[in-house]
């Protein structure tokens, strides 16, 4: 391929010196943009690049819808959870409070304590009548079936109540909203720009969104700068 060489100060091409004084991710994307505001409204922009960004932008409010509506669940569940979770606590006075996020823990939580219960009740009645200390051993055993079999219909209702409230629908909505906008955002990165005015549009686009930008992100648009191909990323 021969060599051309072109000018620095070529009013075309972004200056150099913009390059060479933009020492962080903000300061190249202002580089670039200020390059590319001189480029003529005329040049070439790939109907596909103009495609994702407004893909993108599409994406990015169905994620904001999701979100909205994921917080309003959200808040319908664990109003739910509060609720039962008072409602058990009264019915079944213990030191459990529970932790709905991990139900297998606290039902070993309940037990421990349940046994330390029983501990304080065997203190309590060592020296009673053998057939009194009896009953009350029954009596215990029958509590203690009674609280798990309460804790266990908690977790079940637990359960059916992230559905019913449209909380694990809304959950699994926004996750995929929150791929999809992901998926074609680190697409606009690595978009390999074939004239300024691509040039222009991605960086304006990003410029938006400088926030959002981590380091696959980052090393996508890097790449995609240097020229390479988004296959390469």
């Amino acid at each position: 391929m021969p060599n051309i060489t072109v000018p620095a100060s070529d009013p075309g091409l972004p200056n150099r010196r913009l390059f060479l004084a933009a020492g962080s991710a903000g300061a190249v994307f202002s580089a670039l943009a200020a390059a590319a505001s001189q480029v003529s409204p005329a040049a070439a922009v790939s109907p596909d690049l103009l495609a994702l960004i407004e893909e993108h932008r599409t994406a990015e409010e169905a994620y904001r819808i999701a979100l909205e509506a994921e917080d309003e669940a959200l808040t319908r569940f664990e109003t739910f959870k509060t609720k039962a979770n008072a409602d058990f606590v009264r019915q079944w006075p213990s030191k459990w409070r529970g932790d709905f996020d991990d139900l297998a823990t606290s039902r070993t939580e309940l037990i421990g304590l349940l046994k330390i219960d029983h501990q304080s009740l065997c203190r309590a009645i060592d020296h009673a009548f053998a057939p009194m200390r009896r009953k009350l051993f029954d009596i215990w055993e029958e509590h203690v079936e009674d609280v798990l079999k309460a804790f266990d219909d908690l977790v079940a209702r637990t359960s059916a109540a992230e559905e019913e409230t449209g909380y694990s629908k809304a959950a699994k909505q926004l996750e995929q909203a929150e791929e999809a906008v992901d998926s074609i955002f680190l697409q606009i990165c690595a978009w390999p720009c074939a004239s300024l005015a691509e040039v222009q549009l991605k960086a304006t686009h990003l410029i938006e969104r400088s926030d959002e930008i981590g380091w696959v992100r980052r090393d996508a648009l890097l790449h995609s700068l240097a020229g390479h191909p988004p296959a390469e990323v």
